[in-house]
């Protein structure tokens, strides 16, 4: 067997042993889209595969697993749980300001982990003690000072998280493509980028239940 052979059966049964780690944690069907990554290769102790599950090919995510196949840290739940922040946020804080709004969360803690692999909200943002990134996008004429008062609550985030909240005011057709975008995709991208520089941008910092504009 050549090098190229050894090659392409290690990777294919990294491949497989990583699809059967995923099922076996999360109960139900993954598929292995290639690996390799920011954390890890094949020569390393561990590697890195970038997956999704096999009902949703648009939920992109990485999972780490170790050489032995005894060790896993995955990025499954918790992008789960960003989907479940981004509805408690349309919910409580945008819904009676602006039906249409669009809203985009992202942990700064992308490796925190859950005893069963899934997050509850309440469990997510106690869990997660760093910084939260949260991307909305509101019609042209929305007072978003009733945004800033509801989602600076304290009831909505933990004391030990800092929320990084960037607001954009467009127009229905920027949003439109707001919200094509995320129907396929899951990470920032410079695609997402250019939808947001043709909206009016403003920054804001909420920590402690304090908010303050970015300059």
């Amino acid at each position: 067997m050549n090098n190229s052979d050894f090659f392409k059966s290690t990777t294919q049964k990294q491949a497989e042993m990583a699809e059967k780690m995923l099922e076996e944690k999360y109960g139900k069907e993954f598929v292995i889209e290639s690996l390799g990554g920011r954390w890890g290769t094949a020569t390393d102790g561990y590697y890195t595969c970038n997956c999704y599950p096999a009902d949703n090919e648009n939920l992109k995510f990485q999972a780490t697993i170790d050489k032995d196949y005894d060790y896993m840290m995955d990025e499954y739940g918790t992008i789960l749980a960003q989907f479940e922040v981004e509805k408690y946020i349309y919910d409580n804080c945008l819904s009676y300001i602006d039906s249409d709004a669009c809203v985009l969360v992202n942990s700064g803690n992308s490796t925190i982990e859950s005893p069963n692999g899934i997050f509850g909200v309440d469990e997510f943002l106690a869990a997660n003690k760093g910084a939260f990134y949260i991307f909305i996008m509101l019609s042209e004429n929305v007072d978003i000072n009733k945004l800033l008062d509801s989602i600076s609550s304290p009831s909505l985030f933990g004391k030990n998280a800092e929320i990084h909240l960037f607001v954009y005011l467009a127009s229905d057709e920027i949003k439109e493509e707001f919200i094509k975008w995320k129907e396929l995709n899951t990470e920032f991208d410079s695609d997402l980028d250019d939808v947001f520089k043709k909206a009016d941008e403003r920054v804001f910092n909420i920590k402690n239940n304090s908010i303050s504009e970015k300059e």
